[in-house]
């Protein structure tokens, strides 16, 4: 366990409930917070660095295309989180099919995916969903974070209906480096 001592919201966070394409329903704008750490993480095992990525000729992580979330969440509508670190494949669906699902303004900030019967759960929200990347540079593959899970069904059942929705990281990496305080810490796809 990491004790955090301090959160830094995004100012325009906004929760938000109203009628959704498919009934009432709740999301938020903006949800991406800046955590300070009491102390520095020692990578290894399942922790190291993912990166961000402040710009792409291509959308980073196009409809169809298979990602990975983590977290610590329930694994049913049972309230009991895992001890130890879970993931699970997501896949990418278009912008058309995300606006069915949620409202217009909502999705500009966010990316949306479903699962086949997995998904995020409640006490997963903040985790990542990561994607490797094949860089040229390196010949290697590398984790690129395209988002940070919002929300999901409540009721973690996940079928050919239910999508999860993602803060796009892409779209606050000025704002990440700005309270950070450093310049870099997005890279460009080229640098990687």
């Amino acid at each position: 366990m990491i004790d955090v001592t301090k959160v830094i919201m995004h100012e325009g966070f906004v929760n938000k409930s109203g009628k959704t394409p498919r009934g009432s329903d709740f999301w938020f704008y903006n949800d991406i917070a800046v955590l300070k750490l009491k102390t520095k993480l020692t990578y290894g095992g399942q922790v190291g660095p993912a990166i961000l990525v402040n710009n792409a000729k291509e959308k980073l992580w196009p409809a169809g295309q298979k990602a990975t979330i983590m977290g610590w969440g329930y694994t049913n509508m049972f309230p009991v989180m895992m001890p130890s670190l879970l993931s699970a494949p997501m896949t990418a669906m278009s912008e058309k099919e995300c606006t069915r699902q949620f409202p217009t303004d909502y999705m500009q900030l966010m990316i949306c995916a479903s699962g086949f019967l997995r998904g995020p759960c409640p006490g997963d929200s903040g985790g990542p969903i990561v994607r490797e990347y094949f860089s040229k540079k390196s010949g290697k593959f590398k984790n690129i974070q395209v988002g940070i899970i919002s929300r999901g069904p409540g009721n973690c059942q996940y079928d050919n209906n239910e999508y999860a929705a993602f803060t796009d990281t892409y779209r606050f990496c000025g704002w990440i480096e700005r309270i950070i305080g450093l310049d870099g810490i997005c890279k460009r796809l080229e640098e990687i």
